[in-house]
């Protein structure tokens, strides 16, 4: 059942998505400009094509006051909009950190080696979610991981929380 309810969270997060990336702020938009060329808009919506199923590697250990007994999980989808890298994740049953910590997203790629932080992961009522976009097509970035993070100004991952596998979800 939490499954269900953590797949219906990453839904509703990729339509906000899907709204955020396919909603214009531009100036020339507003009413009163003078606009001598015709407006070309994206119709089509982001391919959030690969997925990652997301377990708890921590076997039940107690990390600086944070203890998910080992049954915390996510799921992460990600994909291309126009060429831009977009990623949505969401968490369940993450306790709150303490306050000097946090949890922070990756995407990593194994050959050659590379991390690349999502962010801060931020947490709406009860859920943690993590929504991430870039210029730069992450695509070959193949695995996703939570991590949890002192706040130490630290730029490399700390303690593994969760982590999955993107796998493509068409072939």
């Amino acid at each position: 059942m939490k499954k269900f309810v953590a797949f219906g969270v990453v839904l509703v997060i990729a339509g906000i998505l899907v709204y955020f990336f396919s909603t214009k702020n531009s100036d020339d938009d507003l009413p009163g400009k003078d606009n001598d060329s015709e407006q070309v808009y994206d119709t089509t919506e982001p391919s959030l094509d690969y997925s990652a199923t997301l377990v708890d590697v921590t076997d039940g250990e107690n990390i600086r006051g944070v203890n998910t007994l080992g049954s915390a999980s996510g799921e992460a989808i990600a994909g291309l909009d126009s060429g831009r890298y977009s990623l949505v994740a969401s968490f369940s049953g993450l306790p709150d950190p303490d306050d000097e910590d946090f949890y922070e997203g990756w995407v990593m790629r194994l050959d050659p080696p590379r991390v690349v932080s999502t962010g801060r992961i931020e947490k709406n009522g009860d859920q943690f979610f993590n929504i991430f976009s870039s210029n730069e097509n992450l695509l070959d970035h193949s695995l996703y991981v939570l991590t949890l993070e002192p706040d130490d100004d630290d730029p490399s991952p700390a303690d593994y929380i969760l982590e999955g596998k993107f796998v493509n979800l068409y072939k």
